[in-house]
């Protein structure tokens, strides 16, 4: 929801372009600048035998069901290719030379191979004017043909003589000189010969010509496209004699490489390079990799060191293969890529595991080189064996598998940490930025086995350590991958001891973080567990089977350890699950039902609610969740044969965490993470987004354009096609959006125009503009909203909004239904009177707030840091009529009168307050409290307007400030921590909230963002 209406607006600069005089028309090599020929992208557009396609590649188009159609398209883009290709849907072959030299038209001739381009060429981009590049068929290396021998791995140029535009350099007595060799003459070619000026390669004066070097030209119906402005021809030529009829090695894989070194005729590189191969006659040669015999060319490898992390491999093969048997093309929305043809391996910390990929070729046009991205980051100092076997890639034009496998390793460097963080509800969520941005997170557990720096760890203090029938076992730590945690309210390391978890470059400035879905609807273990699937998981607030692990009940540990090698690498999953449910335990705690179910017998947690500050195991405990005293996670999986499945319940699960959202305001994005591991999942490009809020149902984040006036809707339901894609976006009459926020019942979405002086309000159920006001608003920054009042509160059926001014003040604003037989104004109706918070930065909701309330961060008097909070203190009961007149009865003029008074202060000078109770800093840019104790299990409250929003689509763990339950509400979440955000110190204090104490103070240089569960 946080908003910053005055910060970074990106910077646009003019590019300047050098003026060019004004080129002349020219003869036959070329055009002027903005010749309309040569319009669009600078591209080869086929290379042709004569006969037959050797480019594009072509490949069938699938139907609806994935099975190929008779009808063949050429693969002109990323999508023709990936669109189509399938297990039974391959590349076609590409055309081959025939056995005999022999024309188009079926007469004598010599092979030839002529290449197409959708510009006009620069000649000496291709041929070359040097005697050194003789050896080379006169080529400059920027378009390469060669004879490559796959037996001995050697490669030798195909001789030949290249003609661009009919254009070819002979050699006369030792020198090279440019000659027009052929002309275009009707639809078949003419043999000129004419020399040309080397500088200009127009025609000399007087005219010069040479004598029949160019006889043997092939010459057709149709030879006129090969001398074309467009053309380069290559045709075979071993003696410098095209008059005697030869063709190209018949033993030989001709290997076909155009660079984007190409140029136009107006100095334009290729926009994409082109790889491909061909054969005289058919090829019975079997795919390799490019240095089998000797040295694989696989990068990195070849026991290469201090790799990054997040590299990519390269793997070169010596003839186009099938991209879909080298690996599944590289897709945000398929988190987990099936196995392919090539297999990579990751030894770390003494365990070998392996490691999922994606894999592309490297482009469209070149199916020879691929690009194999591993799934997610390779760890540090790692050994990552990369190995092609001989049993899945076939080439395309002869179906061959791989003739010898090849194998290849390198080594990491230290890269980025890995990351196995504790998750909500005992975690809160940092969002930096300044010179060194990025998203940390603050441990609200203390005692779990996440990654740490082994010389500084309370893991070791959990009793449960070592305890018979814990499973899985718990023990020790030996590095910093399962160190576990440096205790509550410390911040989480990575394996590297970085605090910060996401950062600089991968993220930009953050101004806004949400916890979305539980990431188990999505990554799961039910691949490998009959014990852990979703009929198991329980939701304990309704005590029946929904899928999703629920935000009441954290893991425990909290995290799990990692694992090499990795329990599930299908899944991505490293972590082991959470320790098997308890069998018995304290009255109203879900159990398993222990042996007589067939379930294997769990003991009770011996970590509950207690110190988490105290020293001995015997003493320390944790702040506490909603259900405490036993374990929590599946039954391990069952032997082979697995005997039939118990039910026997659970209530979490790996994957641990939730999909987080990140706003990356520098980059225009909301990046998609793993709360847990921190991985990248997606990344949701936008306009020019500054603030986000989230639907309570889960299905919908909302982000407010600044420079588009729009608020872009985002489909955040795992469980829905168009998951983490912008399935709506409202224009608003009002431009510059800034801060919003979601009404928690989930009818409306409120949002803020600071430069406007101004409130959008959006019907969640259409995404339409239903009101527009202005009143009593002064440059507003912050928005808050609360649940409608039906049986709690002052009852009135209505919800309110708290906006806060920049002048410090504070307007409220009262829901509807307004007009006839009314109940509400639907307007902003006042300022709260009777108190001020100067240099307010931050607002948050106030659980304990029985009427409604906010707290606030400002200023006091003196200019120190302060919070207030603000709560509404007098109402009336009931839901009253807006007519002060009605059936003949008058009521009192204040008979709808409503009072705030600010109830507690943190900070600044207050009577009876000792000086270590002050705030660390006097700018609160941000505000939240903790979520450990919560009801999120339970559905939210029903109320005439959000029917579509009382339940998320997995039944539990939806954002509403308030649940239902059989007699009446309760809060959705119980805080204990108050959690400042200060700007002006780099600093996050932690407050007590019913005492008022401080209880420690954690640095964070450049903090913007505090964020918990409930956020709004």
């Amino acid at each position: 929801m946080k908003a910053n209406p005055s910060g970074r607006s990106p910077a646009l600069s003019l590019l300047g372009w050098p003026l060019l005089p004004l080129l002349a028309a020219v003869g036959c090599t070329g055009g002027q600048k903005g010749d309309p020929e040569n319009r669009g992208d600078f591209k080869v557009v086929s290379i042709s035998t004569g006969t037959g396609a050797v480019y594009p590649y072509r490949i069938r188009k699938t139907d609806i069901f994935g099975n190929p159609t008779n009808v063949v398209l050429n693969i002109e883009d990323k999508d023709t290719l990936t669109a189509n290709v399938t297990g039974n849907n391959g590349v076609l072959p590409v055309a081959t030379l025939n056995t005999v030299p022999e024309l188009p038209n079926g007469l004598p001739g010599n092979h030839f191979l002529h290449f197409a381009f959708s510009h006009k060429l620069d000649v000496k981009s291709i041929l070359s004017d040097q005697l050194a590049n003789q050896g080379n068929a006169g080529l400059t290396g920027n378009l390469s043909l060669l004879a490559y021998d796959a037996a001995t791995e050697t490669s030798l140029p195909v001789s030949g003589r290249g003609f661009v535009n009919g254009i070819t350099y002979y050699n006369v007595s030792g020198r090279l000189v440019p000659v027009q060799a052929v002309v275009a003459d009707g639809l078949g070619v003419r043999v000129v010969d004419e020399i040309l000026d080397p500088a200009t390669l127009k025609p000399l004066n007087p005219r010069q010509f040479l004598t029949g070097r160019t006889v043997g030209f092939p010459n057709y119906s149709g030879a006129a496209d090969l001398v074309s402005k467009k053309s380069f021809t290559f045709v075979a030529d071993t003696d410098s004699d095209l008059g005697s009829i030869e063709m190209f090695p018949s033993d030989r894989l001709i290997r076909i490489r155009v660079s984007s070194a190409v140029r136009d005729n107006e100095g334009d590189i290729l926009a994409l390079e082109v790889g491909t191969a061909t054969t005289v006659g058919s090829d019975g040669e079997r795919p390799q990799v490019l240095g089998y015999l000797t040295t694989p060319q696989i990068s990195p490898g070849n026991n290469q060191s201090n790799i990054d992390t997040q590299a990519s491999i390269l793997v070169r093969f010596n003839k186009p293969v099938q991209p879909g048997l080298v690996g599944s093309f590289f897709s945000p929305q398929q988190l987990v890529p099936p196995s392919g043809g090539v297999t990579i391996s990751v030894t770390a910390a003494a365990q070998t595991f392996g490691l999922s990929y994606h894999a592309d070729p490297l482009n469209y046009a070149n199916m020879m080189d691929y690009v194999i991205t591993p799934a997610y980051n390779l760890p540090g100092q790692a050994a990552v064996d990369v190995a092609v076997p001989i049993t899945t890639i076939r080439a395309i034009n002869n179906n061959l598998l791989i003739g010898q496998q090849v194998a290849t390793r390198f080594t990491t460097g230290i890269g980025q940490g890995i990351i196995n963080a504790p998750v909500a509800p005992e975690a809160i969520y940092v969002g930096i930025g300044g010179a060194e941005p990025g998203v940390s997170v603050i441990d609200m557990n203390g005692l779990g086995q996440g990654t740490g720096d082994i010389t500084n760890t309370r893991f070791n203090l959990n009793p449960n350590i070592g305890r018979a029938g814990v499973t899985p076992p718990m023990s020790p730590g030996t590095t910093n991958l399962d160190a576990g945690s440096s205790g509550v309210l410390t911040l989480v390391k990575d394996t590297n001891l970085e605090t910060r978890l996401l950062k600089d470059p991968l993220v930009g400035e953050i101004t806004d973080i949400h916890i979305g879905a539980p990431l188990d609807l999505v990554f799961n273990n039910e691949n490998i567990n009959a014990n852990a699937t979703r009929a198991n998981q329980i939701n304990e607030g309704f005590g029946a089977a929904m899928s999703g692990n629920v935000i009441a009940q954290p893991p425990v540990p909290n995290p799990p350890k990692l694992l090499f090698p990795p329990p599930n690498p299908a899944r991505a999953i490293f972590g082991e699950e959470p320790t098997t449910k308890s069998s018995f335990g304290p009255p109203g705690a879900l159990v398993t039902g222990g042996p007589p179910a067939n379930c294997l017998a769990a003991g009770l947690n011996l970590l509950v609610q207690g110190n988490p500050f105290a020293n001995s195991a015997s003493q320390i405990g944790l702040f506490g969740s909603r259900f405490m005293g036993v374990f929590v996670g599946p039954q391990p999986p069952p032997g082979s044969p697995p005997p039939p499945t118990p039910f026997c319940p659970f209530t979490s699960r790996q994957q641990i965490g939730h999909f987080l959202y990140v706003l990356d305001r520098d980059n225009r994005r909301v990046l998609v993470v793993n709360s847990n591991r921190f991985t990248v999942l997606d990344s949701i490009r936008l306009s020019d987004p500054v603030s986000m809020a989230m639907s309570p149902n889960m299905n919908r984040l909302a982000v407010s354009n600044f420079s588009s006036a729009s608020i872009s809707f985002i489909d955040i339901d795992p469980t829905s096609s168009t998951f983490h894609q912008v399935v709506s976006e409202t224009r608003l009459n009002i431009p510059g959006p800034t801060a919003l926020s979601w009404q928690p019942d989930g009818e409306d979405l409120l949002v803020l125009s600071t430069n406007s002086n101004a409130l959008t309000i959006v019907s969640a159920l259409d995404y339409r503009v239903r009101k527009e006001v202005t009143g009593f608003l002064n440059r507003p920054i912050e928005v808050i909203v609360t649940e409608r009042y039906q049986r709690h509160g002052n009852q009135s059926g209505l919800y309110y909004a708290y906006i806060l001014n920049s002048n410090g003040t504070v307007a409220i604003y009262e829901s509807g239904p307004d007009g006839v037989n009314g109940i509400g104004f639907n307007d902003v109706v006042s300022l709260v009177t009777n108190e001020s918070f100067p240099r307010a930065r931050s607002m948050c909701y106030d659980t304990y707030a029985g009427q409604g309330g906010v707290l606030i961060g400002h200023v006091d008097e003196s200019g120190l840091g302060q919070i207030s909070r603000l709560w509404l203190t007098a109402s009336p009961l009931g839901q009253l009529p807006l007519q002060q007149n009605t059936g003949g009865f008058v009521r009192p003029p204040n008979y709808r009168q409503k009072e705030w008074f600010v109830t507690q202060r943190f900070g600044g000078l207050q009577p009876n307050v000792p000086r270590g109770e002050f705030l660390s800093g006097n700018t609160v840019i941000d505000i939240c409290t903790d979520d450990m104790f919560n009801n999120g299990g339970l559905l939210g409250q029903g109320t005439p307007f959000n029917a579509a929003f009382v339940a998320t689509p997995y039944n539990h763990s939806g954002k509403h400030t308030v649940k239902g339950t059989a007699n009446g509400v309760a809060t959705a979440t119980v805080p204990r921590l108050l959690f400042l955000a200060l700007s002006d110190v780099g600093k996050i204090d932690v407050f007590e909230i019913q005492s008022g104490t401080r209880i420690t103070t954690i640095d964070v240089p450049g903090v913007r963002v505090v964020s918990s569960y409930w956020r709004q």
